[in-house]
């Protein structure tokens, strides 16, 4: 099965194993310049894996090689038509989802339990957030996510809104009714953005809500290293729409990653796919939003 395979992980294996003299960056040249203390309890092998970009390991801003193809098995694991691989936490997807999706001076629909990274990208983006107030639970103390009828409200007042952008499932394990608000979204011809940073395991369960790829959200962020097994800080960025260039997203992701990414997570991101069970239809993630 192609979901058997780790393309990006694999490489930099192989690589790994070859013990190749670095004459490039990291500067801890392969471990030798790691704290004694810290490289006696890793071990040798994981600085061996911290490479940079050349040809052989591929690179994530022009991606050609393993890179694109653990890409494109991420893609087909979750039914949408590009992934991305990031490496700044899905903070650096939300950003990536406003500034893609919307223009400056554009009017976004968002609630007011979003992620801080998400008033970075109305910073970044220029746009103009339209604030709903979802319901907060005085007994439990936490917000609910904003209900299809409030986001339909908006949108009737505000109909120059270009976006929605929904946060689901919350931190506290809040989902939202993504198929009904997609239905809104898609009636009024609005974009559907969900930062869906704990939810990367939603789709591969029938008894878990709906996730955002299967609700048909224009553009969504997965923390797979939140619920799934991708190290810290290892996310992915998923598109599937017609309302979106996804040359532009491609250029707003370049622009805010880092140029010196770093290949254990990348590489950890693909593993994730692979061992998790992602695409295969079994249950990958230890967390469940409806409690």
């Amino acid at each position: 099965m192609r979901h058997n395979r780790a393309p990006l992980f694999e490489t930099i294996l192989n690589h790994a194993k070859n013990r190749v003299v670095s004459f490039h960056t990291p500067g801890h040249k392969n471990g030798r310049g790691v704290d004694r203390r810290l490289r006696s309890f890793t071990g040798r092998n994981l600085y061996y894996m911290d490479v940079t970009v050349f040809p052989e390991v591929d690179s994530l801003h022009d991606p050609v090689g393993p890179i694109k193809k653990a890409q494109q098995l991420m893609a087909m694991a979750y039914g949408v038509e590009h992934s991305f691989f990031l490496v700044n936490g899905s903070s650096v997807g939300n950003m990536s989802m406003l500034m893609s999706a919307c223009r400056p001076g554009d009017s976004v629909i968002i609630s007011r339990n979003a992620h801080k990274s998400t008033m970075a990208g109305v910073i970044l983006s220029g746009v103009w957030p339209i604030w709903i107030q979802p319901k907060v639970d005085q007994n439990l103390d936490i917000l609910f996510d904003s209900s299809p009828e409030q986001i339909e409200e908006a949108l009737r007042l505000f109909p120059e809104a270009k976006a929605v952008f929904v946060t689901s499932p919350t931190y506290n394990g809040v989902a939202a009714d993504l198929v009904k608000i997609k239905e809104i979204c898609r009636a009024r011809g609005k974009i559907l953005l969900v930062d869906e940073a704990h939810g990367p395991h939603l789709k591969f369960h029938k008894d878990l809500p709906v996730s955002a790829v299967e609700a048909g959200a224009d553009m969504c962020v997965q923390s797979t290293h939140k619920i799934l097994s991708a190290l810290s800080q290892g996310s992915v960025l998923h598109l599937q729409s017609d309302l979106i260039d996804v040359a532009r997203v491609r250029k707003v992701v370049s622009m805010l990653q880092t140029t010196s990414p770093n290949y254990l997570i990348l590489s950890s991101l693909d593993a994730a796919r692979r061992s998790g069970g992602v695409g295969r239809g079994t249950v990958v993630g230890t967390g469940d939003p409806k409690r």
